[in-house]
C-alpha cells in the first residue's frame, strides 16, 4: 500500500524526517508518480495528501486489514455519496468505537473539497 499512497513531499519530509531510507524512497516514488493520473475513486485511502487529520496523513490498519483501501471502498456510486457508518460497520464488521475514524475521514475528504 505504501507505493500506492497520494504524498506530497511536505508530508513525506514530515512524516519519515528520521527514516531518512523510506523517506528517500518515498521521495523519488512521488516524482515517479507525478506523470500518473489516477481517478479519485481508485485512489488509496491511506497516506493520501487529500485526506489528512492533524495535517498528518493516516492509516487505520485494522481498517486496512478488512479490506478498506480504496475511496471507492467508502463511497455509494448509486446516490453519489459516502456509504453511512451504519452500512459499513455491517459490511466490513467495524466496532462502534469505530465511528470516530469514520468521520475524521470524511471530515478531512471534504475539508479539502475533493469529488468522487
Amino acid at each position: 500500500m505504501l507505493f500506492e499512497c497520494e504524498l506530497n513531499q511536505n508530508i513525506i519530509k514530515y512524516q519519515f524526517n528520521k527514516k531518512t531510507f523510506i523517506k528517500d524512497i518515498l521521495l523519488a516514488w512521488t516524482d515517479i508518480r507525478k506523470k500518473e493520473s489516477i481517478p479519485i475513486c481508485k485512489q488509496v485511502i491511506w497516506n493520501n495528501k487529500n485526506i489528512l487529520v492533524g495535517n498528518k496523513a493516516i492509516f487505520y490498519k485494522e481498517w486496512s486489514d478488512k479490506g478498506i483501501n480504496y475511496i471507492e471502498d467508502l463511497f455509494d456510486y448509486r446516490i453519489n455519496q459516502f456509504h453511512s457508518f451504519q452500512y459499513l460497520k455491517e459490511l466490513y464488521d467495524l466496532s462502534n468505537r469505530e465511528v470516530m475514524h469514520y468521520n475524521q475521514l470524511l471530515l478531512s475528504y471534504h475539508h479539502n473539497g475533493r469529488k468522487v
